[in-house]
This record gives C-alpha cells, structure tokens and sequence, in this order.
C-alpha cells in the first residue's frame, strides 16, 4: 500500500508557491476568439473503487459502457459483447472518409489502422461492425470496432469496450473529472487559454503535447530528470516502465525504494513494484509524492498469446503493447481538468471543480 499523499497543484508563472494564486498585474486585454461549438457531451461514471471513468454508450440499441481510454486507438468492443450482440465480422481496415448519416451536424469519423504505424498489430485482429453507436446525442452508423485482445475486457473487467478518441479526432476535447462530463468541441484556434477554456477558471497551465498513434505525449520533469509521459486514462495508476526506472533513477527490484506491490502481476505475469517519486512535473503542474507502479509489460492478459521458439516460452508482441518510459494514470489526472487541443499542439490544464 502507498502511505504517501499524493498532492497536485497548479503554479502560477512567478509565483514562488505551489498554492493556486492570481498574477498581481491584470492581464492585458487580449483580442476574443469565436466560442467553440459543442458537439457532443456525456457523462462520465466512475468505477466503483477505482479512479477509471467509464462513458454509457448504445451499440444497436444495446446499452454498454466503455471505459474512458484517452492516450490509445482504436475503439475496442469486448469479444463477450461482440458475440451476444451477434456483430458481423467486419473488414479490418476502415475507410478514412467522414462517416454519414449522424443526428448531428458534426463530422464524426471512423477509427483507421495503420498496419504500418503501433496499431499494426490491431490490423491482424478481429473487426466487427455495429449498425448504430450511441455516445450522448450523437448517433454514428456503420462503426468498426476492433475485437478486444484482452480476455478480462468485459468479464473480471466492469466494461465492455474501450472508447478512445479516434472516432473525434478532427476535434478538441474537455475532460472534466470533477463534474463528471467528457465533451467533444469544435477545434479552437484561441492562443490565449482565457479564452479558450471551455469552463470557469482562475489559474491555467499550458503544455505542449505529440500525437501519434493516439497517444498524447507531454514533456515532465520527474525529480530534475526530463522524460516524456504519455497521458493515459484507462490506467488507474501512474506507471514506469521498469527499465526506465532501474537506468535513469537507479531503482532496485527488492529494496526499501522499489517494493514490491504486494501480489500484483502485469499481463505477461511477472511482479510490480512501486516507488514513490517526490515530485512530477509538466508545464505548471506539479504532482508532489507520486506512487508509480513500476512494470515491464502491459496489464492486458491477451486471450490469444502464440510463443515464439526459444529456450524459454515468450510471446510476440507489438509496438503498441510496450510501456511507454512514464504514463500519467488517473490517480493523478482526475485530479485536474484537461482541454486537448489537437491542432494546436496543446493541453491547457485547471484544476478539478
């Protein structure tokens, strides 16, 4: 168990505290942008004892939930799921073009994979296709979804897919872990993040982030050593990969700063640990007592693993399924409130109301 509190504030540029304040020197006034349109809102249900979010969706009129999972492509929909709601095999590449027929006016687009890209391994995977996918008002016909690889994803695993943001990405998204409510906005091209802000704040952090693959990647600074993190909400916690760990920080498996978490396997079942860090930081945020698990493999258990030859049994895996250095879990995301705004290349960053 991690003892230590976990703490995440906002600095304010200049200011020589954690504690949120404002600037003493009003802002000058700064030429308004168009307010972003709404495209889409949902709620967001917690995980009963766990800091994951899960989002209530239909597929054909079924009611499912998914699990919130920002930082990955494509969509997924459980093998359990896909069989009770007798979904037709689908092709496994989808089309790149909008997707037609909506409810609403926005331009919600399929998941593609990219056989040459991280998700190369998904391209060889089972693909299904649901007539209608219900997510809050918007209604999206003829939807690909990828046949999950991970056996608990509907079973031991309270929710029946994985929601990722590939069906938006011509889009900027709100996550307010606070209230509750994922949304969906119109790109704004807004430099000033008073304006851009979709919700009522006193104190923002910008970050510049990467996309690739899905995976949103920003710059942390983790006690004085740069790393790049991704963000991740389908992880309940904080994870480093463990090579990471043992190189940069000198971490050792077995000792009074690299325990053991308790009987706690990753998907391929070798032990976790975990480790404390005193301080994470990205832009304005800064996380003091951090608890990361530290990991080599993946939490995915994948229900159809082949060995390769060898002395000893392994199994093949894909660029996707490695760990990234640092992901940013919920236990330090739910804590704030995030606008992504993809085509600028930017996170702004609240804390959570």
């Amino acid at each position: 168990m991690f003892k230590q509190m976990l703490a995440v504030f906002i600095a304010v540029s200049g200011s020589s505290g954690l504690a949120m304040a404002q600037t003493t020197e009003p802002a000058a006034p700064q030429p308004k942008c168009a307010a972003p349109a709404l495209a889409d809102m949902v709620d967001l249900d917690p995980v009963m004892g766990s800091n994951l979010m899960t989002v209530p969706v239909a597929i054909n009129g079924s009611s499912r939930k998914f699990l919130l999972h920002v930082g990955r492509t494509p969509d997924e929909v459980s093998d359990a799921t896909a069989s009770d709601l007798h979904l037709p095999q689908a092709a496994r590449i989808t089309d790149s073009g909008g997707l037609t027929g909506l409810n609403t006016p926005y331009d919600f687009r399929a998941t593609m994979v990219d056989v040459r890209g991280a998700n190369a391994g998904a391209a060889n995977q089972k693909h299904v296709r649901a007539t209608d996918f219900t997510i809050g008002t918007a209604t999206v016909h003829d939807v690909t979804f990828l046949v999950a690889n991970d056996r608990d994803l509907g079973t031991s695993k309270p929710y029946d897919g994985l929601l990722t943001t590939g069906m938006f990405s011509a889009y900027d998204i709100n996550l307010d872990f606070g209230g509750r409510k994922f949304s969906f906005i119109t790109a704004t091209s807004c430099a000033d993040p008073n304006q851009v802000a979709y919700w009522p704040h006193e104190v923002v952090a910008t970050i510049p982030i990467t996309v690739e693959d899905g995976k949103i990647t920003v710059p942390v600074t983790v006690q004085g050593r740069q790393i790049d993190a991704v963000i991740d909400t389908g992880s309940e916690h904080t994870v480093m990969r463990r090579a990471v760990a043992e190189q940069m920080f000198g971490l050792k498996a077995g000792t009074p700063e690299m325990t053991q978490d308790g009987d706690a396997r990753d998907g391929s079942g070798e032990c976790i640990y975990q480790h404390t860090f005193a301080q994470i930081a990205f832009g304005g945020v800064i996380a003091n007592n951090v608890p990361a698990r530290i990991q080599a493999n993946s939490m995915v258990r994948k229900k159809d693993k082949e060995p390769t030859l060898g002395s000893r049994a392994q199994f093949t895996s894909t660029p996707s399924e490695r760990l990234p250095d640092l992901a940013l879990g919920m236990d330090v995301l739910r804590r704030l409130h995030l606008y992504v705004a993809f085509a600028q290349g930017k996170l702004y960053v609240t804390p959570a109301q």
